[in-house]
């Protein structure tokens, strides 16, 4: 009765220690590496292989704004960077570019968008404000179909928004983003941001 008990508890300390040995050398190869941004950390997106640091397609994709695409038959993944250029404008009479405002400032202004080399078909895209505390308030969303929504397969156009009025009620960094939806895909993609700072 004791050896074969002995013999359980010998073949059970063997097993963990395989394991533990296994896992402690998965890690020596695998190992996930700290990712700065623009000064900003990005959490578990970059990981270190056999010496090569590798990063996933969303730290890439967010880089350089752009929408990604997965082909699972043909494997391959594909980055679509469109230029995006935005500008914030007050609609009062005589109202002008602005990139930073006064806190508690009440202002009603549009966002006036140039995009180009845009190779996707997207389905829809809207523009938000982002507040210091990540708050995303809707400035305008526009769908296929729509009369203003650029034609199929349309590489260059511009969007004039509508005008939205908000009031600047804690200071820090502002962010205006540009989301594109491509068409089949669930997914909207940040393909531009501006920032408006209210001191």
């Amino acid at each position: 009765m004791r050896a074969k008990t002995f013999k359980t508890v010998l073949v059970s300390v063997v097993a963990l220690c395989c394991f533990g040995t296994s896992m402690a050398y998965g890690d020596a190869l695998t190992k996930k590496i700290r990712v700065f941004m623009n000064g900003q950390e990005l959490f578990n997106l970059g990981v270190v292989v056999d010496d090569k640091p590798y990063l996933a397609v969303d730290a890439v994709a967010k880089q350089y704004k752009g929408i990604t695409a997965w082909d699972e038959k043909k494997q391959t993944l594909s980055i679509d960077t469109p230029n995006v250029h935005m500008a914030t404008r007050e609609t009062k009479e005589g109202g002008s570019i602005f990139g930073a405002v006064a806190k508690n400032q009440k202002v009603s202004f549009n966002v006036f968008t140039q995009i180009d080399s845009l190779d996707t078909d997207i389905s829809s895209f809207k523009i938000t404000l982002v507040d210091p505390y990540g708050s995303e308030t809707l400035i305008e969303e526009r769908k296929s179909g729509q009369s203003n929504f650029p034609e199929k397969g349309k590489t260059s156009f511009w969007i004039n928004s509508a005008e939205i009025t908000y009031k600047f009620t804690v200071s820090g960094d502002y962010t205006v983003r540009f989301y594109m939806k491509p068409v089949g895909d669930v997914n909207s993609y940040v393909v531009s941001e501006k920032l408006i700072i209210c001191t």
